[in-house]
């Protein structure tokens, strides 16, 4: 079950947030928390999460994604899809498989790529942005996940290191996220 919050901003621009469901997390010695999927260690391979928690969380986002498509009359470009952490991991993998058109934009904040998501040659408009003094999501880890297929190389990837920042936003990576969506959108 998921829990959303809706939020209607001025100009016909609406948010929704997901929370990720309530789950056993291995690292957190089988406690039950809120998670997209379960982190067996942090040793950042491929078996130290479980990629099957991923594409099960991913069908219920995926509907969700399709149900806000729907409302702008089928128009993908419309909707964006964002998330911090394990949110930015799970943004980036639903952004990037979304197969019924490309997504408005992809907003990831200190978070990484998954190894097992494909990037495809279209992509939509992606800011990802990570703190170089993160102490849960290494910033090297998260580089070099981006570095995968020259995903930052790409023109339509925008990377935005924020010195001196943890796992934890500042004013800096949000005005830097709200520039990136405000040349996309406009925002009244």
């Amino acid at each position: 079950v998921f829990a959303s919050e809706e939020t209607f901003l001025p100009g016909n621009f609406r948010v929704r947030l997901l929370t990720a469901p309530e789950s056993a997390v291995t690292l957190n010695h089988g406690f039950r928390c809120n998670s997209w999927y379960d982190i067996i260690s942090l040793d950042r391979t491929e078996n130290s999460f479980s990629f099957k928690d991923v594409e099960r969380n991913s069908v219920e986002i995926q509907k969700i994604i399709q149900d806000e498509i729907d409302l702008f009359q089928g128009d993908s470009t419309k909707v964006f899809i964002g998330g911090f952490s394990q949110g930015c991991a799970m943004a980036l993998h639903n952004g990037l498989i979304f197969e019924k058109g490309l997504l408005g934009g992809i907003v990831g904040l200190s978070g990484y790529l998954f190894p097992q998501t494909n990037i495809p040659e279209s992509l939509p408009p992606v800011f990802l942005s990570h703190g170089e003094d993160d102490s849960v999501v290494k910033f090297e880890f998260a580089l070099g996940s981006y570095q995968r297929q020259n995903l930052l190389n790409r023109p339509s990837v925008s990377f935005h290191s924020q010195p001196n920042l943890d796992h934890s936003l500042d004013q800096q990576t949000l005005s830097a996220a709200r520039r990136f969506v405000s040349k996309l959108v406009k925002i009244k």
